[in-house]
Order: structure tokens, then C-alpha cells, then sequence
């Protein structure tokens, strides 16, 4: 969960970034909009690619630990196979 919470805090600082870049632009040269409207949708491409990368690691932990259910069940742990078939849902 740290990596989670670390690529969040990551996509907050660049949305929040980008949107500080566009206002001090703004304030320097109105004739720059088209600058700051690049600024924001690089900061949302950027935010959804972090989210999109995120989204893959945690789909990858959730397919390791379905695995690790799945060999611990088929060695006879029952405990594991209610979790396998509660969190994994097969």
C-alpha cells in the first residue's frame, strides 16, 4: 500500500504543479493560453497513466496472492480455500 500511496502523492504534486505553472503564466502573458491549456492536459495524461500504472500493479498483487491461495487450498489449508474462494472469486 506504500507504493499506492506514494504514486498518489506523486499525481497530486504534478496536477498541482501544473496548475501553479498555468496561473503564474497566466499572470505573466495573457497571449499564452494555449501554453497553459498544454500544461493541463500534459498534467492529466500524466495523472492518468500514473493512476493506469497503479491500477496494473495492484491487479498484479491481487493475481500473486490469488496463487499463493490457490497452492496453500490444493495442500489441503482450508482456511485458504474460504479466502481463495472469498477474495478471488473463481
Amino acid at each position: 500500500m506504500k507504493l499506492s500511496m506514494s504514486i498518489k502523492a506523486v499525481a497530486l504534486l504534478l496536477a498541482l504543479s501544473s496548475v501553479g505553472l498555468a496561473g503564474n503564466a497566466q499572470a505573466y502573458d495573457d497571449d499564452h493560453d494555449g501554453r497553459d491549456a498544454a500544461i493541463g492536459i500534459i498534467g492529466a495524461v500524466v495523472g492518468t497513466a500514473i493512476e493506469a500504472e497503479q491500477a496494473k500493479q495492484e491487479a498484479k498483487e491481487q493475481d500473486r496472492q490469488c496463487r499463493r491461495l490457490q497452492h496453500k487450498c490444493d495442500d489441503g489449508s482450508e482456511w485458504a480455500c474460504r479466502k481463495l474462494e472469498e477474495n478471488c472469486g473463481d
